[in-house]
């Protein structure tokens, strides 16, 4: 078996998309997720968890996506994770977590009230 890279969830958009291109002209999209969970204490009260993680799409899906999600919509993506290091403006090391967003759905949210 080889590997299986693969994250899916049901997220908020929580941010304008930003659409932009590479130096070599690639469409780019780099949208900001909320995923929520909820759980309920020993206690019965009941929590929730939100994670925030940045989603990218590339390509021509790029652009037509740029056109279509919007904040507060709600989407079913599935994708890769992707980790990457580069050097901020002070030179210091970070890590860039995101997800390469291959399917894309959307299920309701700000939409469904129009």
């Amino acid at each position: 078996m080889s590997g299986l890279n693969r994250w899916v969830a049901l997220v908020n958009v929580g941010a304008e998309t930003e659409l932009r291109y590479t130096t070599s002209g690639q469409a780019v999209l780099n949208m900001r997720l909320a995923a929520n969970e909820k759980y309920k204490t020993k206690e019965g009260e009941t929590k929730e968890i939100v994670t925030w993680i940045n989603g990218v799409v590339w390509g021509s899906r790029a652009e037509a996506l740029s056109k279509m999600i919007a904040k507060g919509d709600r989407l079913y993506v599935e994708g890769a994770l992707r980790v990457s290091t580069y050097d901020d403006k002070e030179g210091v090391k970070r890590t860039k977590v995101e997800v390469e967003l291959r399917e894309i759905e959307f299920v309701g949210g700000k939409r469904d009230a129009s």
